[in-house]
């Protein structure tokens, strides 16, 4: 499952769309706070990766990532923007997809981090260590506890 927060709804159902030809599941959020909302609720349940906008209304990405990450850490998160160089990476641990997005390169990506969860699912999400990922997306992988 990948969740894709964009303000512009059509957006996130292109993405979903996109998704979804390459098999995986997704859900839409169409705004920062309807995905706290979701997050913070007892139905979340985490998602290979997170897929967002960086500029929205209200909480924008960098707002948006700072709160997940005091919950999950080590979540996976691919930030969409046009502007790429505005995007705080500090503390952002995320894959950045410049605006308009190469179809096939976001594909390459999602298919790797899919893969990456389908390899280390069953000892992911047990231990607190992080190693680099093997698909060499620039994120640091959150399936520790695996052999390399």
């Amino acid at each position: 499952m990948f969740h894709i927060i964009d303000d512009e709804k059509e957006v996130g159902l292109v993405l979903a769309e996109i998704i979804a030809s390459v098999g995986y599941p997704a859900r839409t959020f169409e705004s920062g706070g309807s995905y706290l909302d979701y997050f913070h609720s007892s139905g979340w349940s985490q998602p290979i990766a997170i897929i967002s906008d960086y500029n929205m209304p209200g909480l924008n990405g960098d707002q948006l990532v700072r709160i997940i990450r005091q919950q999950a850490p080590k979540q996976k998160i691919i930030m969409l923007t046009a502007l790429p160089e505005s995007v705080k990476t500090h503390d952002c641990l995320c894959k950045i997809h410049r605006k308009p997005y190469q179809v096939e390169n976001l594909i390459r990506t999602l298919t790797a981090l899919a893969d990456c969860d389908k390899k280390y699912a069953a000892t992911a999400r047990h231990n607190d260590d992080s190693v680099m990922c093997e698909f060499g997306l620039g994120h640091r992988c959150p399936f520790a506890g695996h052999d390399q």
